[in-house]
Protein backbone atom coordinates (compact mmCIF):
# COMPACT_ATOMS: atom_id res chain seq x y z
CA UNK A 1 0.00 0.00 0.00
CA UNK A 2 1.44 3.16 -1.39
CA UNK A 3 1.24 6.36 1.76
CA UNK A 4 1.51 9.94 0.75
CA UNK A 5 1.98 12.29 3.54
CA UNK A 6 0.75 15.74 2.43
CA UNK A 7 2.08 18.38 5.33
CA UNK A 8 -1.44 20.42 5.29
CA UNK A 9 -3.55 17.59 5.82
CA UNK A 10 -0.75 16.10 8.10
CA UNK A 11 -1.66 19.60 10.63
CA UNK A 12 -5.26 19.61 9.81
CA UNK A 13 -5.11 15.88 11.09
CA UNK A 14 -3.35 17.45 14.19
CA UNK A 15 -6.27 19.72 15.10
CA UNK A 16 -4.65 22.10 13.48
CA UNK A 17 -5.96 24.60 10.90
CA UNK A 18 -4.66 23.99 7.62
CA UNK A 19 -3.14 27.34 6.58
CA UNK A 20 -3.97 28.25 2.47
CA UNK A 21 -3.98 31.22 -0.08
CA UNK A 22 -6.58 30.37 -2.41
CA UNK A 23 -5.75 33.25 -4.52
CA UNK A 24 -2.06 33.51 -6.56
CA UNK A 25 -2.42 37.50 -7.13
CA UNK A 26 -2.49 37.62 -3.71
CA UNK A 27 0.90 35.18 -3.03
CA UNK A 28 2.18 37.44 -5.54
CA UNK A 29 1.62 40.88 -3.96
CA UNK A 30 2.66 38.99 -0.58
CA UNK A 31 6.01 38.20 -2.19
CA UNK A 32 6.18 41.81 -3.37
CA UNK A 33 5.07 43.61 0.10
CA UNK A 34 7.59 40.77 1.64
CA UNK A 35 10.56 42.83 -0.57
CA UNK A 36 9.82 46.12 -0.02
CA UNK A 37 8.97 45.86 3.66
CA UNK A 38 12.16 44.21 4.55
CA UNK A 39 14.10 46.76 2.70
CA UNK A 40 12.46 49.36 4.28
CA UNK A 41 12.25 48.17 7.66
CA UNK A 42 16.27 47.63 7.48
CA UNK A 43 17.03 50.85 5.95
CA UNK A 44 14.96 52.26 9.31
CA UNK A 45 16.36 49.83 12.08
CA UNK A 46 13.60 48.22 12.89
CA UNK A 47 12.62 44.04 13.94
CA UNK A 48 11.02 42.66 10.35
CA UNK A 49 8.36 40.54 10.49
CA UNK A 50 8.35 38.28 7.27
CA UNK A 51 5.26 38.45 5.11
CA UNK A 52 6.01 35.84 2.38
CA UNK A 53 3.20 33.34 2.92
CA UNK A 54 5.18 30.08 2.22
CA UNK A 55 8.50 30.93 4.84
CA UNK A 56 5.91 33.49 7.18
CA UNK A 57 5.28 32.56 10.58
CA UNK A 58 2.22 30.68 11.56
CA UNK A 59 0.92 34.03 13.24
CA UNK A 60 1.34 35.95 10.56
CA UNK A 61 -0.39 33.10 8.12
CA UNK A 62 -3.02 33.15 9.86
CA UNK A 63 -3.64 36.96 9.54
CA UNK A 64 -2.52 36.59 5.60
CA UNK A 65 -5.58 34.71 5.00
CA UNK A 66 -7.95 37.67 5.40
CA UNK A 67 -6.50 38.93 2.47
CA UNK A 68 -8.06 36.87 0.04
CA UNK A 69 -10.68 38.94 0.39
CA UNK A 70 -10.01 41.86 2.52
CA UNK A 71 -7.91 43.81 0.93
CA UNK A 72 -7.71 46.65 -0.97
CA UNK A 73 -7.26 46.57 -5.04
CA UNK A 74 -7.90 47.30 -8.00
CA UNK A 75 -8.15 46.09 -11.48
CA UNK A 76 -5.34 47.65 -13.74
CA UNK A 77 -4.52 48.08 -17.30
CA UNK A 78 -6.81 46.56 -20.28
CA UNK A 79 -6.21 43.15 -18.90
CA UNK A 80 -7.67 44.24 -15.69
CA UNK A 81 -4.94 42.68 -13.45
CA UNK A 82 -5.47 42.36 -9.99
CA UNK A 83 -3.39 45.00 -8.07
CA UNK A 84 -2.52 45.93 -5.24
CA UNK A 85 -1.64 49.68 -4.35
CA UNK A 86 0.92 48.45 -1.33
CA UNK A 87 4.63 49.55 -3.29
CA UNK A 88 4.74 52.80 -0.32
CA UNK A 89 2.81 50.59 2.64
CA UNK A 90 -0.48 49.57 3.92
CA UNK A 91 -1.38 52.71 5.49
CA UNK A 92 -4.18 54.34 4.42
CA UNK A 93 -1.55 57.00 4.11
CA UNK A 94 0.68 55.12 2.24
CA UNK A 95 -2.25 53.95 -0.49
CA UNK A 96 -3.49 57.24 -0.47
CA UNK A 97 0.42 58.25 -2.10
CA UNK A 98 0.58 55.31 -4.46
CA UNK A 99 -2.96 56.21 -6.27
CA UNK A 100 -1.62 60.14 -5.75
CA UNK A 101 1.27 59.25 -7.81
CA UNK A 102 0.03 57.15 -10.66
CA UNK A 103 -3.11 59.33 -11.13
CA UNK A 104 -5.68 56.43 -10.15
CA UNK A 105 -9.24 57.39 -9.03
CA UNK A 106 -12.63 55.40 -8.84
CA UNK A 107 -14.57 58.30 -9.92
CA UNK A 108 -15.00 61.95 -10.59
CA UNK A 109 -17.66 63.84 -7.94
CA UNK A 110 -20.23 65.31 -9.89
CA UNK A 111 -19.77 69.10 -8.06
CA UNK A 112 -16.34 69.70 -7.15
CA UNK A 113 -14.69 67.57 -10.47
CA UNK A 114 -12.26 66.02 -7.45
CA UNK A 115 -11.00 62.68 -7.82
CA UNK A 116 -12.40 60.51 -5.30
CA UNK A 117 -11.09 56.52 -4.39
CA UNK A 118 -13.59 53.91 -2.69
CA UNK A 119 -12.08 51.25 -1.05
CA UNK A 120 -12.57 48.24 -2.44
CA UNK A 121 -12.47 45.72 1.52
CA UNK A 122 -10.29 48.05 3.85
Amino acid sequence: MLTVTIRPLKIFAEGKPALRIARPHVLRALDALEKATAEKDKAEGRPHNNLSFNTAARTEKRAEICANCHVEYYFAGDIKQVTFPWNKGQTVDDIEKYYDEIGFSDWTHSLSKAPMLKSATP
